[in-house]
């Protein structure tokens, strides 16, 4: 039932915060069966919980009533009998009913408890659930926008929570290349197993396999030094062990168990250190939407982020703000691994100009100040005047002190824009996205937009999200994505050794035209 009636509130609040839209293609009528048709499901549900509280109630009454009828039976038999008197009767009748009214109530408390413990369970399953939160003791300045993506791999969540919420990637235990690797893990766990360097080999080939690594010789390395590394130990323990042509063979059971333990951890933590152990995503390569992506960014750049829409282009800048977690890979800013950033200091070194601003139903000066409280109102107007917003707000009759509406409805596109710069201004971060923040404004808001954008990004790494082929030219990177792959280099470098990048810009010039 409970569920029931969340779907009827959610469908009627829908309704309500959508209406222009509703009304914009006549869809009274729908919204109207839609919200009908989930109430008689509710009415269906609380009919049923009645009828069970009615039957509850019926046979509470029934008990109840009958040990009543038998109590007062009994006390008339004493009296009648000489044995009690017949103040006794009133006693009892009194006592009685004292203890009938809060069993009366039991079958209603039962009911609101079962009702409520369905909540609570849904409560307690997000109160358990992880998450990274902000971390406000140990804040880090963030000087440069250095920022560099080391062999990312990412896909969207399965059926999880993913409003800011830590994602978990843990191995799947029916995933088999993820058994395998881990029992070849379990397997060297005595220097005398001669199948330990095939499993070294195995760990190595599943590794390789998994990162889509590309060079022969690198996994050679990789397998070669470890086995070093674990010969090497073999030879300082001559006396129990000796080796021939890379074959451990069994000399000595006295082995010492430190040792043993010593080799097994160096591969652990070498397999983690890789992401391979307890934080294994199923790799699937058909499931990710990118995969073994690696940039680097340098301070003060502007790199333009484009492709077809639902490529990842928004994702990628999600994992850099840990909205999302990657599956594998890391990401670095300044050179420190932002899983090494507390959520505070790496979201407030990044400002976020979206496609479409969200603004609280206050004031212009409240949703100015948004961006930082601390700030003082001369510094909040010097914002405005660099967002082109100044000289319009003087124009309205309440100027900063005007309400802007539910969710800004009062101000137009352009406004709505300019107060996000003005925050950004005031949140002065190092490093900007700009996320298809011209898509919707008319020639002369465009103008006005890139003038306060271009003083906003001055000397600061900057993202553009954007499907314009016209700013390319002058992007010191462009990361375009194309299906499974992603290319990243200068305009001139695309146009000249990548077709996909020529294609995509001479259709989209086409289309301008």
């Amino acid at each position: 039932m409970n569920k029931a009636e969340q779907n009827t509130f959610n469908i009627f609040l829908d309704s309500i915060q959508n209406v222009e839209q509703v009304k914009y293609y006549t869809n009274e009528i729908h919204e109207l069966k839609k919200f009908i048709k989930e109430q008689k499901k509710y009415e269906k549900e609380a009919i049923n919980v009645q009828k069970s509280l009615s039957f509850l109630n019926f046979g509470q009454q029934i008990i109840l009533n009958t040990n009543l009828f038998l109590c007062m039976y009994l006390t008339y038999l004493n009296i009648a009998n000489d044995i009690f008197p017949f103040s006794y009767l009133i006693l009892v009748n009194t006592l009685l009913f004292q203890l009938a009214m809060p069993l009366n109530m039991f079958g209603t408390i039962y009911r609101e408890t079962k009702l409520s413990l369905v909540d609570i369970e849904s409560m307690i399953k997000i109160l358990v659930k992880k998450i990274k939160s902000p971390d406000y003791g140990n804040q880090m300045l963030i000087k440069n926008g250095n920022i560099k993506f080391e062999n990312v791999y990412f896909k969207y969540p399965l059926n999880e929570d993913i409003n800011g919420l830590e994602q978990n990637y843990q191995a799947k235990e029916k995933d088999p290349n993820i058994i395998n690797n881990i029992n070849n893990i379990n397997n060297i766990n005595n220097i005398n197993n001669i199948n330990n360097i095939n499993s070294i080999n195995n760990i190595y080939t599943f590794e390789s396999n998994v990162k889509n690594i590309s060079s022969t010789n690198m996994i050679t390395s990789s397998i070669n030094k470890l086995k070093k590394w674990y010969l090497d130990k073999v030879k300082d323990n001559k006396k129990n062990v000796q080796y021939n042509n890379n074959d451990v063979k069994k000399t000595n059971p006295n082995i010492t168990k430190n040792l043993n333990k010593e080799i097994k951890e160096n591969i652990n933590t070498h397999l983690k250190n890789h992401k391979i152990i307890n934080n294994s995503p199923n790799y699937n390569n058909n499931n990710y939407l990118f995969q073994n992506f690696t940039c680097n960014i340098e301070n003060g750049e502007k790199v333009a982020i484009i492709g077809k829409s639902g490529s990842g282009k928004s994702s990628l800048i999600k994992l850099l703000l840990k909205f999302y977690e990657v599956n594998s890979g890391n990401i670095y800013i300044d050179n420190k691994n932002i899983d090494d950033i507390d959520l505070y200091t790496l979201r407030k070194n990044i400002s976020v100009v979206p496609q479409d601003t969200i603004l609280f139903n206050n004031t212009i000066s409240y949703n100015i100040k948004y961006g930082n409280f601390q700030c003082t109102d001369k510094q909040m107007i010097q914002a405005s005047i660099k967002a082109e917003l100044h000289d319009k707000i003087m124009k309205m009759e309440n100027k900063y002190d005007t309400i802007v509406g539910e969710r800004g409805t009062k101000l137009s596109i352009g406004e709505k824009q300019r107060i996000c710069i003005a925050r950004c201004f005031l949140k002065d971060s190092k490093i900007i996205v700009l996320d298809e923040h011209a898509s919707n404004l008319d020639n002369e808001n465009k103008k006005a937009i890139e003038k306060a954008l271009t003083k906003l990004c001055m000397g600061k790494t900057t993202f553009i999200i954007t499907h314009v082929m016209e700013n390319l030219k002058h992007m010191d990177k462009i990361i375009f994505f194309c299906g499974k792959n992603i290319y990243v280099g200068s305009h001139k470098n695309l146009m000249d050794d990548n077709h996909f990048y020529r294609e995509y810009y001479d259709s989209k010039n086409n289309k301008m035209l």
